[in-house]
């Protein structure tokens, strides 16, 4: 599992089918911010934000090799992040699904072969949001609420873990051969935690952890 603590219609849309040539550059003001890695598929797809816009429009790119990059998701929707906004965990392979997923723009994103980009109905937005995998279930963590998502075809289980309108939870993950999600916040005074456990979902909020 990828950065594990990282500071990070009823159908199914398809959208923005990659169509391009093999070596592609990357264009403009665009960074490269992330990057996931299929085993399965032998494949790395990255992203790329442009920080010099308003509003952080995203790419997506392909390769097989890590040396030629072939973009496979252009200038998508709008996708500010308002923290950790170049390390934030944005793109991730989700192994028992079998697919990538990325966040772009309050959407979350599929693609089993890093070239057909597709939009869970279940999930929903998430604005200003981070994901992480335990390579079985899928987390979004977006201010103040974290999303489990069992698997892509299901509906997403949302749950606030904080009371603190000022407060908003920076990374994620899950406690290995545990049914217990967390996600993390830190400030001047330390860290908080807030977590989901069991198969309750019983909910602990701003755990003080400094």
């Amino acid at each position: 599992m990828k950065k594990i603590i990282s500071f990070l219609s009823a159908a199914v849309m398809a959208v923005n089918v990659c169509a391009f040539a093999a070596a592609d550059t990357l264009t403009g003001t665009y960074t490269f911010i992330d990057t996931a890695y299929s085993p399965d598929l032998d494949m790395y797809v990255a992203m790329a934000k442009d920080f010099s816009a308003a509003d952080h429009k995203t790419q997506l790119y392909r390769s097989k090799d890590g040396v030629e990059w072939t973009q496979c998701f252009r200038d998508a929707k709008p996708g500010k992040n308002y923290a950790a906004q170049k390390t934030r965990q944005n793109l991730v392979w989700w192994e028992d699904e079998g697919v990538f997923a990325a966040q772009v723009g309050g959407t979350t994103y599929v693609s089993s072969n890093g070239v057909n980009w597709t939009v869970p109905a279940g999930i929903g937005s998430s604005s200003n949001g981070l994901l992480e995998t335990d390579g079985e279930s899928l987390m979004i963590v977006h201010g103040r609420t974290m999303k489990i998502i069992p698997t892509k075809d299901s509906t997403a289980e949302s749950f606030a873990l904080s009371d603190n309108s000022g407060r908003y939870y920076y990374a994620a993950g899950k406690y290995k051969g545990e049914e217990k999600y967390f996600a993390l916040q830190s400030d001047q005074y330390g860290g908080y935690m807030g977590k989901v456990e069991g198969a309750e979902r019983t909910v602990t909020k701003d755990k003080f952890i400094g």
